[in-house]
C-alpha cells in the first residue's frame, strides 16, 4: 500500500503544480505533450494514449494519422479490436470512451467504474476493464455483463490468453480467471506491485515495481522468477530498484524495459535467453509495442521512438509543438500568436515589432475584426478563453467550456468552434448557434455565394452548412478525416483534410491529394498552398502537386491576403515566422525567403563557430539550438537563419562535425542535425544525466555526463551511429579535449583532471587540481590548460604534471579556449582576457570588459582571429589582435 500512497501523493502534486488534469478539453493535431501511458497495435497502425488526454493513431513510419481528445484528465488505457477503440480515463474523468475504428467517432461512454481505468482488453465480443476501484468489469454490447471482485488493490495490468484472463494489482496479487464461466482458476501472491504484463499462448511475463520479472505458465498454473543477471539490479538504501515499466512478447522474443533501456530475450526452444540490450529513451520507458518489425518505444516526455528489433534507431515522433506560431496577415500588420501565450503585432514591411502581450494561455485560433477602422485581435485558447485585444490590451474576454479551436468573423459577429458547439459572440453576449455532440468544430468559413451561410468542418470529417438567418443547419458531406480548413479558390469552395485530401464542396468530389499531413492551407496565384512537413502546392488548373520548399521544422500555419501581392507568411513549429514570395516563372512556381520573424529565445548557454559555413551555432537554456549567419560578408551583425527544436531541457554543448551540428542537453540526449536543412537525423541515448561535454575527433564523438559516464561513439556514418566504448570515471564531467583518438582529457565538477589513454583507452589517470569545479579544458601539442571555480588558470603537461598556476580572474572562469598562440579565458567577473605565452609563462595581452553579465560561453574564429561571444541574447565579435 505504500507504493500506491506515494503514487496518489505524486498525482495530487502534479495536479496542483502543473494542472495536469484540466476542466477544458483541448484539441491539437500534433504529438503528445505529456506522458504516453500506453501503446497498442492492431497490426495495421499504432494507437497511443497519454496524460494529455488524447488518443493518437500512427503509421509504422510514425506518421500521425489522427488525434482525438478523449478525456479531461489522463487517457490511461487503450484497447483495439476490428471495430472499436476503447480508451480508459484517470480520475476524475474515469470513463471508458468507445470510438468507431474507421471514423474515430465517439460511439459510447461507459461509466461503470468509480476509480481510474488502468487496463483494457477485448476478448471475443467482450470488453474487459480493470480499475483502481479494485474491480474488473466485463462488458457486452457496452453494458456491464459481469463484475469480478478478485482483487483488494488497484488493478494495474491484464492479459488474455485463450480463454484465460490474467490480472495483476498493486499489492502483488495475480489472478487467473476462466472467461468461459468467470470462475477463479488460480491466485498468486507476489507481494510486489504489478507494473507490466504481456504474454503469448501459454506464457505470461509479469513485471513489478521492485524490478523483478516473473514467468507464469498457464498450462500448469505455475510461476517462477526470472533470475537473469541483466534484469537483476544492484540496489541499496540510496539506490532503490527501478520498476519494470513495460514488457512486450512476440512469438520468439521478449522485450523488457528498465528506465530507458530495452532488454531483448529469445523465447526459442522454451528458454528465456538474453540477446542484447540498448538505450532507447532518455527518460523512463512507459510502453512498448511492435508493428512491421519495428519496435515502438514510448516515454514520460511524450515521445515515441522506433527501432529495429536489433536496436538500431529508425525515427522519432513529432513533438507537441510548444513553440509553434500561428500567423495572420492583415493590412499592414502581421499578427503572430504562440503556444506560449505571446501575441505579437509587426509592421509587415519593416518587420518592426509594434507591440507584444502575453495572455498566459496556449493559443489555438486567431482572427481579427476591423470596426470603424479600429483593429481588434481575437485569440482563442486551449482552456476555452477568448480574448479581444486592442493595441496590446485586453478589452474583453469570454469563456466557453472547452478549447476554442476555430474562429471566424462575419460583419460584427465572431463565431467560435469548440467541442460539440459553434458559438456566436456579439456585443450583446454569447449564444449557442449550433450543436453537434462529440464532434470538434475545427474550421469555420463564410460562404461567399450565400453570405447568410457558414461552412463548418469537424474532426470526424463532416462538413455542415449553417443558415444564419433561419438558424438551421444541414450536413453537406462526410470526408472521413479531420477537416483542417474550408476556404475558396477562384470562388470555388474547397475543404482540405488532415490527410491531405482536397475536396470540391460544390461537387463533393476529390480534387487532389497532398503527399503528407496538412496543418493549414492558403490560396495564392491560382495555387493551393499546404503547410505541413514542407510547403507544397496544388495547381488546380493542371492538377500538379509539388513540393515548393522545406524548412528545419514543420509548417503549422500559413496566411496571406489579396493586398499581400505574391507574399505569404508561414509559421513554423519552432516559433519562427517566415515571409515568402511565391514566384511563377515559365509556369513553374517557386518560393523565395524574404524575411524572418524569429521568436524570443532563452539565454545562450553554449556557442561554436563554423568558419567553413560562416556560421555561429548556439545552444539555449530552453533546449533550442539556433544557427546564425552574418547579415553581409563584411558585417559584424548576425541573424538567426534556423532554429533546431527537439531537446526538452537546456542545451549544454554544441559542436560541428563535417556538415552536421551536434548538441547535448540536460535531458540526457545527444542530437545530430543536418546543417543545411536543420533536420534532426538521430537522437543518441546512453546517458542518464546532464550531457555537459562533447568533442569530435576523426570519426569519433566523445560525450561525458554528470554521472561520470564517458561514451565514445563511431559517427563515420551519422545515420548509423554506434557506441565504441563506455567508460565510467566516477567523476562529474564538465568538459573534454583531445587531439587524437588515443588520449582524452577531462575536466570535472570535483576539481580533477582525468587522462584516459592507452590501448582501447584502458588506462585512466586522475589528478586533483582544484578544490572545487573545473569548468573548462583545452590543449596544445605539449600543454593542457584548465580553469574553473577558483579563478585560477592551471597549466599542465600531457602527463598531468603541473607547469604553472595563474590567478587570472577574481571569480569563476567558465571557459578556456586556445587560438593560435593565445589563450583566452572568460569568467563570472564579466571579463574576457587574452593571454600570450613566453616560455612557461603567460602574459596578459588584452582585456575585454564591456559586459554586464558573466561570460558563460565563447568560441573562436581561427579564420578571422576573432572571439565570438554573446550577451545572452545576441552574437558579439571581439578582435583578438591589436
Amino acid at each position: 500500500m505504500i507504493v500506491r500512497n506515494i503514487e496518489v501523493f505524486l498525482v495530487v502534486l502534479v495536479i496542483l503544480s502543473f494542472q495536469t488534469i484540466t476542466f477544458a478539453i483541448d484539441f491539437v493535431p500534433f504529438g503528445h505533450r505529456d506522458v504516453v501511458w500506453r501503446l497498442t497495435t492492431d497490426g495495421k497502425a499504432v494507437y497511443s494514449v497519454g496524460a494529455d488526454g488524447t488518443l493518437k493513431v500512427w503509421t509504422s513510419n510514425l506518421l500521425l494519422v489522427q488525434s482525438v481528445p478523449t478525456h479531461s484528465s489522463w487517457a490511461r488505457a487503450v484497447a483495439v479490436n476490428d471495430k472499436y477503440i476503447a480508451v480508459g480515463g484517470y480520475k476524475p474523468d474515469n470513463t471508458i470512451k468507445i470510438y468507431d475504428k474507421s471514423t474515430l467517432r465517439l460511439v459510447r461512454t461507459l461509466t461503470g467504474h468509480t476509480g481510474s481505468v488502468f487496463s483494457l482488453t477485448f476478448y471475443k465480443d467482450l470488453l474487459i476493464s480493470g480499475s483502481s476501484d479494485n474491480k474488473i468489469i466485463v462488458w457486452k454490447n457496452f453494458a456491464p455483463l459481469k463484475t469480478l471482485l478478485m482483487h483488494d488493490g488497484w488493478i494495474r495490468e491484464m492479459f488474455v490468453s485463450g480463454d484465460l484472463l490474467v490480472s495483476g494489482d498493486e499489492n502483488g496479487r495475480v489472478v487467473v480467471t476462466n472467461l468461459n464461466n468467470f470462475s477463479l482458476a488460480k491466485t498468486f501472491e507476489i507481494n510486489e506491485m504489478i507494473t507490466s504484463m504481456s504474454g503469448i499462448k501459454d506464457e505470461v511475463f509479469i513485471g513489478t515495481a521492485v524490478g523483478n520479472v516473473y514467468e507464469l505458465t498457464l498450462k500448469d498454473k505455475k510461476m517462477k522468477k526470472l533470475t537473469d543477471k541483466y534484469i537483476t539490479q544492484e540496489t541499496s538504501a540510496e539506490t532503490p530498484p527501478s520498476q519494470i515499466s513495460s514488457i512486450l512478447c512476440t512469438t520468439d522474443k521478449l522485450f523488457i524495459s528498465v528506465v530507458g533501456t530495452v532488454l531483448v530475450y529469445s523465447l526459442k526452444g522454451g528458454e528465456v535467453s538474453f540477446i542484447r540490450s540498448f538505450d532507447a529513451s532518455e527518460t523512463e520507458i512507459t510502453s512498448l509495442t511492435i508493428l512491421d518489425d519495428r519496435l515502438f518505444v514510448a516515454n514520460r516526455y511524450g515521445e515515441i521512438f522506433t527501432y529495429t528489433v536489433e536496436g538500431k534507431y529508425i525515427a522519432k515522433s513529432l513533438r507537441h509543438y510548444l513553440s509553434s506560431a500561428k500567423v495572420l496577415s492583415n493590412g499592414i500588420h502581421l499578427i503572430i500568436s504562440r503556444e506560449t501565450g505571446d501575441v505579437e503585432v509587426y509592421n509587415k514591411d519593416s518587420a518592426t515589432l509594434l507591440w507584444k502581450t502575453n495572455i498566459g494561455k496556449a493559443v489555438r485560433s486567431l482572427a481579427i475584426t476591423n470596426t470603424n477602422q479600429e483593429e481588434t485581435i481575437i485569440v482563442g485558447c486551449d482552456d476555452g478563453s477568448i480574448y479581444f485585444i486592442k493595441d496590446g490590451h485586453t478589452i474583453r474576454s469570454v469563456k466557453i467550456d472547452n478549447a476554442a479551436i476555430s474562429l471566424a468573423v462575419v460583419a460584427d459577429t465572431v463565431y467560435v468552434g469548440t467541442l460539440g458547439t459553434v458559438y456566436s459572440i456579439t456585443r450583446g453576449g454569447i449564444q449557442k448557434l449550433f450543436t453537434n455532440p462529440d464532434e470538434w468544430n475545427t474550421c469555420i468559413f463564410q460562404d461567399t455565394k450565400n453570405l447568410s451561410s457558414l461552412y463548418v468542418g469537424t474532426n470526424v470529417g463532416r462538413v455542415y452548412s449553417l443558415n444564419l438567418s433561419k438558424r438551421t443547419n444541414e450536413k453537406v458531406v462526410e470526408l472521413q478525416d479531420y477537416v483542417v480548413k474550408i476556404t475558396e479558390i477562384d470562388k470555388l469552395p474547397i475543404a482540405v483534410t488532415f490527410n491531405g485530401r482536397v475536396y470540391n464542396l460544390s461537387t463533393r468530389k476529390l480534387m487532389a491529394t497532398f503527399p503528407e499531413n496538412v496543418y493549414d492551407i492558403a490560396c495564392k496565384v491560382g495555387l493551393i498552398l499546404s503547410a505541413g512537413q514542407s510547403l507544397s502546392y496544388v495547381d488546380v488548373t493542371k492538377g500538379t502537386i509539388k513540393n515548393l520548399t522545406q524548412f528545419e521544422a514543420p509548417l503549422v500555419s500559413i496566411s496571406t491576403q489579396e493586398d499581400d501581392g505574391n507574399y505569404v507568411f508561414v509559421g513554423l513549429s519552432n516559433g519562427q515566422v517566415i515571409q515568402l514570395e511565391i514566384q511563377v516563372k515559365n509556369k513553374v512556381p517557386s518560393a523565395k525567403v524574404v524575411k524572418r520573424f524569429s521568436p524570443e529565445l532563452a539565454k545562450i548557454s553554449s556557442i561554436v563557430v563554423d568558419d567553413s559555413k560562416d556560421a555561429v551555432i548556439c545552444g539555449h537554456e530552453d533546449g533550442k539550438v539556433s544557427i546564425w549567419q552574418k547579415d553581409g560578408k563584411d558585417s559584424s551583425s548576425y541573424s538567426i537563419t534556423k532554429i533546431l527544436d527537439d531537446h526538452t531541457q537546456s542545451v549544454k554543448k554544441v559542436i560541428t562535425y563535417k556538415d552536421y551540428v551536434i548538441s547535448s542537453s540536460a535531458d540526457g540526449t545527444i542530437k545530430i542535425w543536418d546543417f543545411e536543412t536543420g533536420k534532426l537525423i538521430i537522437t543518441l541515448m546512453g546517458h542518464s544525466n546532464y550531457v555537459w561535454a562533447l568533442y569530435a575527433v576523426d570519426s569519433r564523438l566523445i560525450s561525458g555526463d554528470w554521472n561520470g559516464k564517458l561514451i565514445v561513439w563511431n559517427i563515420e556514418n551519422v545515420k548509423n551511429v554506434y557506441k565504441d566504448q563506455e567508460i565510467q570515471t566516477s567523476l562529474s564531467i564538465t568538459d573534454i579535449w583531445t587531439d587524437t583518438k588515443d588520449e582524452i582529457y577531462l575536466s570535472t565538477l570535483e576539481g580533477y583532471i582525468v587522462k584516459i589513454s592507452g590501448n582501447a583507452l584502458s588506462s585512466m589517470k586522475k589528478l586533483k587540481v582544484a578544490k572545487e569545479t573545473l569548468w573548462s579544458i583545452d590543449g596544445l601539442s605539449d600543454s593542457i590548460y584548465t580553469a574553473g571555480w577558483d579563478g585560477n588558470l592551471y597549466t599542465l603537461d600531457r602527463d598531468l604534471k603541473f607547469v604553472n598556476v595563474y590567478k587570472s580572474h577574481n571569480s569563476t572562469i567558465f571557459k578556456v579556449a586556445i587560438c593560435n598562440s593565445n589563450i583566452i579565458t572568460a569568467g563570472s567577473d564579466n571579463l574576457i582576457k587574452v593571454w600570450g605565452s613566453k616560455g612557461n609563462s603567460l602574459i596578459l595581452e588584452k582585456t575585454f570588459s564591456d559586459f554586464r553579465q558573466s561570460i558563460l560561453a565563447i568560441a573562436l574564429s581561427k579564420e578571422t582571429g576573432k572571439i565570438i561571444t554573446t550577451d545572452g541574447n545576441s552574437i558579439l565579435e571581439l578582435q583578438i589582435g591589436k
